[in-house]
């Protein structure tokens, strides 16, 4: 009797294997006669080398922006300050003309040109090898710290010339 798993066709035309050989030898993908066992031959050489390549050069953050918005802080620090303390009076359009123009550099270009750089500065953190630098960590944060104070002296100011009007 047959086993039900038994793929050879039964009956007297099916060919016996003989013996010694196995019975899962065939012509499949792991067949004897697909793998013979020795190494395969090496890949054929390339008729032109490869061009070496180009040592990594370390990359930091930019300064331009950087710069940009310093440049913008202390501008409009600086009309803020001088809105303050000068011989102007709240009700003055003089006085309020230096606090808008104060609030507009600190809190908004001068911000907007921190996140420029901050978008510029991981854009090349993540294209290639980045040191940082510890300079650029310290004008960013001095840059917010004047930015912000610009903004709140300059929104007092104009809350003032705003209330006497």
């Amino acid at each position: 009797m047959t086993s039900p798993f038994d793929r050879r066709p039964s009956g007297p035309s099916s060919a016996q294997q003989p013996s010694g050989s196995s019975p899962f030898a065939g012509n499949g993908p792991f067949s004897s006669s697909s793998f013979s066992g020795e190494p395969a031959a090496p890949a054929p050489a390339e008729s032109s080398p490869s061009p070496a390549a180009a040592p990594l050069k370390p990359a930091s953050g930019p300064w331009l922006p950087l710069i940009a918005a310093v440049v913008s802080a202390v501008v409009g620090l600086v009309c803020a300050l001088i809105a303050q303390f000068s011989s102007l009076t709240a009700t003055s359009t003089t006085y309020a003309t230096l606090a808008g123009i104060g609030w507009l550099l600190c809190g908004v270009f001068a911000l907007v040109l921190l996140g420029i750089y901050s978008i510029q500065d991981n854009k090349i953190r993540a294209g290639s090898f980045y040191v940082s630098n510890p300079a650029h960590s310290a004008v960013r944060g001095i840059t917010l710290g004047l930015a912000m104070l610009g903004v709140v002296l300059a929104a007092v100011e104009i809350a003032l010339f705003v209330s006497k009007l």
